[in-house]
């Protein structure tokens, strides 16, 4: 019988669907929630003037954006200010400020303290509902791991300490120089980051001089969101332009906001695809996106056209409609080309709606190669994209976003999941992808059984045209304190974290003679 003390509190469904439990605690009602976020941006964006300006919104109960605010006392840890500039912007964006507003520039790191300050500030100030860190990486442990599990680790201990405190604790953090669609990946460090917050913001301008920026929001407790932006440089506060939870059609793309305006002017022209199921019901086939065009334009029919289809007939349909799309993905065609050909397969007596397939087994013709013949790609290249829907999500998303070339990505499908997630770590901490070359010496190494974790690292540091060129140090005094155990290419990491460990020290000396 297992102890009770390592005995795991349980529920059952019946219990937990009665109970009344409390509704989720908003710092800014429906977008700041209680729990740890953090805000990513890239540096001297303006993440500083919004947090500055949310602290002394939610002390004084004012409204952002005309979103109401908690109320209650607030901390700001401006770690990388001093306090008459952090005077000088206060002076900037309001004539008062009130007395549960609090403001520190030096504080602990996660193993030197950081944690009993804030429960020391939030046990004196029971009322503390909001706690911002300017910047994260300030407070983090001074070491040179930066893996997913380090990430992750780091995270849920605020994590742990939000909960328990009951406040919400955002974490302001930068971005990566490498560009990526989804503004979430451009944060710093690994993907642990963002998978331990409760919500994720980033700040991004399309042109670092430029007065817009839209915030992208997502989380557990909020819907994923999308503000846009105008820092007013007469008030020094971001005034709010547009709200995607008032306008849908601003997380819309280019491609669907043009149909969508199409429909309004001239109705659908091309009627949908629809079969009748088994069970009575009509199944879409094809014209998913005209039917979400129709309901963004206000419509409540859609015109469709009833085919006799099985459902392997109506994969095929659905599929090819799809591939014939202007603009495709390589993951939605890798994903297509596989429904084809699997519901091809499974038809065994019909390979294709329009022929025989006695007369293709004469001809020795294949799935594969009707498929060749309507899509264009060769048989190989089909097979390819196929593979590619082996990879894990995150390396196929690189994919889609052009971070990793097609060939490489084909042959790291390769490598079994554990070892993908492997090389993911090891692309973030060498800041670069595998080449083609590389990824074939990986599959090899695999093959053989001798891919390990470092025989990937070692791979990845190899280099390369596509790798981020490092400095290097050529000073003897500097060179012999830095440890063998530094990998080559992350000694200036190593020093960077090293000054700011050096810096922290003396400034908190210099706290204590005070």
């Amino acid at each position: 019988m297992a102890d009770e003390k390592t005995k795991l509190a349980v529920i059952d469904g019946e219990t937990l669907m009665d109970m009344k439990l409390p509704p989720t605690k908003f710092c800014v009602d429906t977008l700041l929630p209680q729990g740890l976020c953090i805000l990513g941006g890239a540096s001297k964006i303006g993440k500083s003037w919004w947090v500055l300006d949310l602290c002394v919104r939610i002390a004084k109960g004012e409204p952002m954006w005309d979103l109401k605010t908690a109320g209650g006392t607030t901390l700001y840890l401006c770690l990388e200010d001093t306090l008459r500039r952090v005077q000088n912007r206060l002076l900037c964006i309001t004539d008062e400020v009130p007395h549960n507003a609090f403001f520190a520039t030096s504080a602990g790191t996660l193993s030197d303290g950081l944690c009993e300050q804030i429960r020391d500030f939030v046990k004196e100030h029971p009322d503390t509902v909001f706690v911002a860190v300017d910047t994260f990486q300030i407070v983090r442990n001074n070491s040179i791991d930066t893996s997913y599990a380090n990430d992750y680790e780091e995270i849920r201990i605020l994590k742990q300490l939000a909960d328990e405190l009951g406040i919400c604790l955002l974490l302001v953090h930068h971005l990566r120089k490498q560009g990526d669609s989804d503004p979430f990946n451009k944060l710093t460090g690994t993907t642990g980051i963002v998978g331990a917050v409760d919500t994720a913001f980033v700040l991004d301008k399309s042109r670092r001089n430029a007065d817009s920026a839209t915030l992208y929001c997502t989380g557990r407790d909020v819907e994923d969101r999308q503000l846009e932006l105008r820092f007013s440089k007469e008030e020094f506060v971001w005034k709010m332009l547009g709200d995607s939870m008032e306008n849908r059609e601003m997380l819309l793309p280019k491609d669907m906001e043009q149909l969508v305006e199409s429909i309004r002017r001239n109705g659908v022209m091309t009627p949908a695809t629809v079969r009748l199921k088994e069970d009575g019901r009509y199944e879409l086939i094809s014209g998913h996106r005209r039917k979400k065009a129709c309901e963004l334009a206000g419509l409540e029919t859609l015109k469709c056209e009833v085919k006799d289809l099985s459902r392997d007939e109506a994969i095929i349909v659905m599929v090819e409609s799809n591939l014939q799309r202007s603009t495709i993905l390589p993951s939605e065609k890798a994903f297509a080309y596989k429904m084809r050909l699997e519901a091809m397969n499974r038809q065994g007596q019909r390979n294709d709606l329009t022929y025989s397939p006695m007369d293709n087994k004469l001809k020795g013709t294949t799935s594969a190669q009707r498929i060749s013949e309507k899509s264009g790609d060769s048989q190989p290249q089909i097979y390819r994209y196929i593979r590619l829907t082996e990879l894990v999500p995150e390396i196929l998303q690189m994919v889609d976003d052009k971070q990793i070339a097609f060939r490489p990505a084909v042959e790291i499908s390769y490598l079994p999941e554990e070892q993908q997630y492997t090389l993911l770590e090891a692309m973030e901490y060498s800041d670069a992808t595998p080449s083609l070359a590389q990824a074939i010496k990986m599959k090899k190494f695999m093959q053989d059984d001798k891919l390990t974790d470092e025989v990937i690292q070692s791979i990845m540091e190899e280099e390369k045209p596509n790798q981020r060129e490092k400095p290097a140090f050529r000073d003897e005094r500097i060179t012999k304190l830095i440890p063998k155990s530094v990998p080559r290419g992350q000694e200036s990491d190593f020093v960077v974290k090293a000054l700011e460990f050096y810096n922290r020290h003396l400034q908190r000396s210099k706290d204590r003679e005070r």
